[in-house]
């Protein structure tokens, strides 16, 4: 309440903005619109996801009458049509057990990725579909699922006339972000209230609360805006109240505190003017009333006294300083102080640390020396040894040698160190000296000889930087300057004023200072320059940096030496320009005597410093007085400005309740249409009204007493007087505003009890009659053949029957219910010689059996079509269902009820009933006449209750749980195949598995080993056929389990049935009934078809790796010939466990490869197509299958190329050329012999 009533009091003082007035049509157009198409892309319910990049086929459908009725199973897609038409229009979706809600909602959906990788987990809209492993699914990295929806609707004016359509999209921005684009209803020229009243208000019913607010009560409150002037009324009194009372004494309050503290603020002032009357003002001090000029020259006074005694620090900082100008005045005052103590820490500027650190003692400096010199006495040796190349070259060889001797405890014994033989008189043919003489002489000069000279140097370049005192170590990298003086120089001049408290006003100081400087130096003596000693000549010319090195260094001691010398003195130096508080006759020197002379000055001005300050603060109280009175000023404007609104509520809150009157009763008399008091004292409609926040308060009660209706009336009750409410509500606004005639009912019969459900029908007929167009579903036939009854006699009714989508159907469908069907049959008998109701007789009848057949294919494992081109319709259906039954697949396909609807001659090829229903469907249609259906009435008629059978046959069986499989116990195992011993390592990367590995065998003992054990219940077939795709390719061995199983579906198995085996993927049903044997071709267009098994039929063994060697194929046919053994079993040297996906599918992560041979670059041609293992000079290692040389002219060049979808070809050089192209060079490859999927 009180941010609005200081809004209101606020707003008094502002100017009104100026707002034109509402327009206002009276002879606006009425208009009530009805929907006439729908047509929705890729929603949820209505669509599989497809892939990316290529959808379901749209749905499509045009509601032709009053009501459409939409029957179907629990899950078929009835709410999700009802939702796309609903989203459409408002943007929200009918949710199970909960009110509407946005349909841009988002939720995590994860994706299994089977036991090799995590789930992943991806963001997705609530109107998108599900993505299917079976088709497409989005990468691992993606994070969201991609959005693309739309629908668009169609409607029509009452007298036929079509709209433009409307349409909501969603898709994601690249960012990932939702993005929601929807219609407006001033599009089509209706009221913001008209998409919602018959689509998400019907929605909330089953979850309204009497009593509570709702999106329907706060619709009729704010129906006609009146409800809104009756909550003004009531807020303007209340905020009356609080402004006149509570605010208005809160701010007099205020007004008393600031009073007190001018008063305060005053006599402070007064009081330092009492202590220094110097400063007081020409007139009184003003008081808080005073006009604000008095306040601004009271500042002005004493501004102009501060500048005044300022100014005399123009004498200490020359012309520069202007005390009139208030910045400099406040630089002054803040530098002073930390000037001051920047002076007494002077020994702290960097350079004057620096000068502090140039000192060495005795000891150290004395150590120095011994190091320069030792350092000339080795230039000097290394100098005479390169006047005679021969001798330096060999005695640095003779050097290292015995550099060796010595690091290895080897003693001088006359003997060779390298072949142990004797030295005694062995000469060095190049100097001519004897070698035992050579190393005797180099023997404790080792480490100087056995260097170059260029070596020598950076080691005593090193030597010096890390073992130099710190005072001498940081002077190596730079020249010092011209002597210890410009050293203090610098830090009085340079380092000082860098300082913050020397970079204001201070800063006039400097030539002060410098003059201050030159007088304190000009008696120190001058430096004398070192004497540089000079490296030998031929040493100097390979060490120049370490003769730089050196000069700086000696340059350095004589700093040292000077300081040592002269360090009295250039204290003494400092301290005069530094100057002292007291310089014996009571006065201060140098910069501390210009310093202390400012600090006084500033410190003159204190008391008027503080006048200033009083001064502002009375001048901040006296604005806050006059902003505080204005305040209260408008507290007063603003309660006699709400003393006129208050009474506008009371001719509103009349019209409100007149309104409310007319609902009730279109209301009473709806809910008595639509339920039934089951006793003559059961409480009956007394009162119907809303609250001005949205809440339906309905009163029920019986002679002369009446309660809540939430309190006395039961659940069918209170929700059938809901519906009455809002059917009225409904019937007032199409009445005088229009709209669009469309209600939207999800499953109706559930907001009544049973015995009121055909009164419900009855209601929804007269709704129709009254110009509603209603769309309606139900899962309850009972209520489904009600409702059709009702309006079947006005012919206000459409009957249709919902197909859910499934791994066979994309799309959604809908087909006319049989009740329907046979009234287009009626309607054919009853219009003799009627082209049209013949056309229309005959092409429903083809939907009605196309739409039921599909149904039957919802089992991945028995689809409707075996290649992707085949279109589900109606002949391949048949042909589908044909095969099915014939094979006896399961339990559906064996009942008679199917064999029976297929031999059916109605359905045979060239059969006249066939042709009709073929023709009904193309676009040859028109040409059908009356005769030719009349002539295969009785097969339609005989079709018609077949198909019904079959389609009921399938909801049985649907109803039942899944029959779980009994493995047989009488099954023979195959012979297992005999393998050489062997017992190799799984190597951890691709390098170890390609190199050439131990003979001795890992010494690891936590290294894993695949051993031929492996093999002992194991089997090999050759596969001949290309019906196990990239995975085991035709032509190579799969490894199988000896003993028949019962594996699990998309398993790879091969199948024994007598005499033949096939090589094929598992399919299974999710009810267990039998199972099919797919095919999976290289070629797509080559591919074997699905074959369809009996539980037991086969024998089925697992298949659990593969050998890729080429094998003579064995005589026969079948697609797959069980093998004795194979010798690559013997060559197998390593094993690995497979980490990348570049050899998917062949090689799946976390399986096994089996290693032969190592290849060398000469055996590459005859193995060209085979599976390696390379591993690079570089360190890389890949999986590749040998390619073919570049060209005849660099035969050394290969291409590698990849042996799955997931990896990319190479060129490898298969040895180093020189001059050869800069390529990877191979430095192993190893034959891959095959792969273990199970270890």
């Amino acid at each position: 309440m009180t941010p609005d009533c200081e809004a209101i009091i606020s707003s008094i003082s502002a100017n009104p903005a100026q707002v034109p007035p509402p327009a206002i049509f009276a002879d606006r157009e009425r208009r009530v619109l009805r929907l006439a198409k729908i047509v929705a892309h890729r929603f949820a319910g209505l669509h599989a996801y497809g892939s990316a990049d290529e959808s379901s086929a749209d749905f499509v459908f045009e509601p032709n009458s009053p009501i459409t009725v939409f029957e179907g199973w629990n899950g078929s897609g009835k709410t999700s049509l009802m939702n796309s038409v609903i989203w459409c229009l408002t943007g929200k979706l009918l949710r199970p057990q909960r009110l509407p809600e946005s349909g841009d909602a988002e939720f995590d959906c994860e994706i299994d990725r089977g036991a090799t990788e995590e789930a992943s987990q991806h963001k997705i809209s609530a109107v998108t579909p599900l993505p299917s492993a079976q088709h497409w699914t989005p990468a691992v990295a993606a994070k969201t699922v991609p959005a693309d929806t739309w629908v668009e609707l169609t409607f029509e004016l009452e007298d036929g006339t079509r709209l433009p359509p409307i349409r909501r999209t969603q898709s994601r921005k690249t960012s990932g972000k939702l993005e929601e684009v929807g219609p407006n209803a001033a599009d089509l020229g209706l009221d913001p209230i008209a998409f919602n009243l018959g689509t998400t208000m019907p929605g909330l019913l089953p979850y309204l609360q009497i009593g509570n607010p709702s999106e329907l009560g706060l619709a009729v409150a704010k129906l006609t805006g009146l409800s809104d002037l009756v909550a003004l009324a009531k807020h303007a009194t209340r905020a009356r109240a609080k402004i006149a009372g509570d605010i208005t004494k809160e701010r007099k309050n205020e007004l008393e505190r600031i009073e007190a503290d001018y008063r305060q603020h005053r006599s402070d002032l007064e009081q330092r003017i009492s202590e220094f009357p110097e400063m007081a003002p020409a007139t009184d001090l003003p008081v808080i009333n005073d006009d604000p000029t008095a306040f601004v020259a009271l500042g002005r006074h004493f501004e102009n006294l501060k500048a005044n005694g300022l100014a005399h620090a123009r004498d200490v900082l020359g012309d520069t300083f202007d005390a009139s100008d208030a910045a400099q005045r406040q630089s002054l005052e803040q530098c002073i102080a930390p000037a001051l103590e920047q002076v007494r820490r002077l020994s702290q500027l960097p350079s004057m640390e620096r000068l502090s650190a140039l000192k060495l003692e005795t000891d150290a400096r004395q150590e120095v020396d011994s190091l320069i010199d030792r350092l000339f006495d080795e230039a000097a040796t290394l100098e005479e040894l390169s006047a005679n190349p021969v001798l330096e070259r060999r005695t640095q060889l003779y050097a290292r040698v015995t550099g060796w001797m010595h690091e290895h405890g080897k003693a001088h014994d006359d003997h060779c160190a390298v072949c142990h033989h004797s030295l005694a008189g062995v000469i060095d043919v190049e100097t001519g000296g004897l070698v035992a003489d050579h190393l005797r002489q180099v023997a404790e000069d080792s480490e100087i000889l056995s260097k170059t000279v260029a070596q020598w140097a950076d080691a005593w370049t090193g030597k010096l930087a890390r073992d130099l005192p710190d005072a001498l170590r940081r002077d190596l990298q730079k020249d010092l300057p011209e002597s210890p003086v410009a050293i203090l120089r610098t830090a009085l001049l340079d380092d000082l004023f860098s300082a913050e408290s020397f970079t204001g006003v201070l800063s006039s100081l400097r030539p002060t200072v410098e003059t201050l400087t030159d007088q304190a130096t000009a008696e120190l003596p001058a430096l004398t320059e070192p004497e540089q000693r000079v490296l030998p000549t031929r040493v100097g010319a390979h060490a120049v940096k370490l003769g730089k090195t050196l000069n700086r260094l000696i340059r350095a001691l004589a700093f040292v030496d000077w300081i040592t010398a002269h360090r009295d003195e250039l204290v003494a130096a400092l301290e005069e320009v530094r100057g002292k508080a007291d310089g014996g006759d009571g006065q201060a020197t140098g910069l501390r005597a210009q310093l202390i002379r400012l600090d006084a000055i500033v410190k003159g001005v204190a008391p008027i410093n503080a006048a200033i300050d009083l001064s502002k603060r009375m001048s901040t109280a006296q604005v806050a007085h006059k902003r505080k009175l204005k305040a209260i000023e408008d507290c007063g404007t603003a309660a006699a400005a709400l003393d006129e609104i208050i009474p506008v509520g009371d001719l509103a809150t009349a019209q409100v309740e007149g309104l409310q009157a007319r609902l009730h009763d279109r209301a009473e008399y709806w809910r008595n249409a639509i339920y039934q008091n089951a006793t003559t004292l059961s409480p009956k409609p007394c009162r119907t009204g809303m609250t001005p926040q949205g809440a339906i308060a309905i009163q029920v009660g019986r002679d002369g007493v009446n309660a809540p209706a939430q309190h006395v009336s039961n659940a069918s009750a209170l929700r059938a007087s809901l519906l009455g409410f809002y059917l009225a509500f409904r019937e007032h606004v199409l009445r005088t505003d229009g709209g669009l005639s469309l209600i939207i009912l999800d499953d109706p019969q559930d907001l009544l009890d049973y015995d009121n459900r055909a009164r419900l029908a009855r209601a929804l007929d007269q709704l129709a009659a009254g110009g509603a167009q209603i769309l309606a579903t139900t899962y309850d036939r009972s209520f489904g053949r009600i409702l059709v009854a009702e309006a079947r006699g006005t012919n206000r009714v459409e009957h249709r029957a919902v197909h859910p989508v499934h791994a066979s159907r994309g799309t959604l469908e809908t087909s006319l219910a049989i009740e329907d069907l046979d009234r287009k049959r009626k309607d054919f008998v009853s219009n003799a010689d009627s082209a049209p109701h013949a056309q229309d007789y005959a092409n429903q009848s083809r939907i009605f059996l196309e739409a039921r057949l599909g149904d039957l294919f919802d089992d991945p494992a028995y689809p409707a079509f075996s290649a992707p081109t085949d279109a589900p319709t109606l002949m391949p259906l048949v042909g589908r269902l044909r095969s099915l039954v014939t094979a006896r697949s399961n339990e559906l396909f064996r009942s008679p009820v199917l064999s029976r609807f297929c031999d059916d001659p109605a359905l045979a090829d060239g059969a006249e009933p066939r042709r009709v229903l073929n023709q009904a469907h193309h676009r040859d249609a028109n040409a059908l006449s009356y005769v030719d259906v009349k002539n295969v009435d009785a097969d339609l008629k005989r079709l018609r209750s077949a198909v019904e059978r079959v389609h009921e046959e399938f909801r049985r069986y649907r109803w039942r749980e899944p029959l779980q499989e009994a493995v047989p116990d009488n099954v023979v195992p195959l012979t297992v195949v005999t393998a050489p011993a062997f017992n190799v390592p799984i190597v951890q990367d691709i390098a170890a598995f390609s190199d050439n590995v131990p003979s001795g065998g890992s010494q690891d003992v936590g290294l894993e080993m695949l051993s031929s054990q492996w093999f002992d219940d194991k089997s090999l077939f050759y596969v001949r056929r290309d019906t196990m795709g990239f995975t085991i390719p035709a032509g190579s061995i799969a490894i199988v389990e000896a003993a028949p199983s019962s594996p699990a579906d998309h398993d790879l198995v091969i199948g024994r049935r007598g005499t033949q085996a096939f090589a094929r993927r598992l399919l299974r049903p999710r009810n267990g009934e039998g199972y099919s044997l797919a095919a999976e071709a290289t070629d797509p267009r080559s591919g074997r078809p699905t074959l369809a098994f009996e539980n037991h039929e086969l024998d089925l063994h697992r298949v659990v790796g593969a050998l890729f060697v080429q094998v003579p194929p064995p005589a026969g046919r079948e697609e797959a010939v069980l093998l004795e053994g194979h010798p690559a079993l013997g060559r197998v040297e390593v094993a690995y466990r497979v980490r990348e996906e570049s050899a998917v599918p062949r090689v799946m992560p976390g399986q096994i490869i089996l290693g032969g041979a190592v290849l060398t670059s000469e055996q590459l041609d005859a193995m060209e197509g085979e599976m390696v293992a390379v591993t690079l000079e570089d360190g890389d290692s890949i999986l590749k299958r040998i390619g073919a040389p570049l060209s005849r002219s660099m035969p050394y060049l290969r291409q590698f190329e990849t042996i799955g979808g997931l990896g990319a070809s190479v060129v490898l050089a298969t040895e180093r050329v020189e001059g050869a192209p800069d390529l990877p060079v191979m430095l192993n490859a190893r034959l891959v012999l095959g792969v273990v999927y199970r270890s």
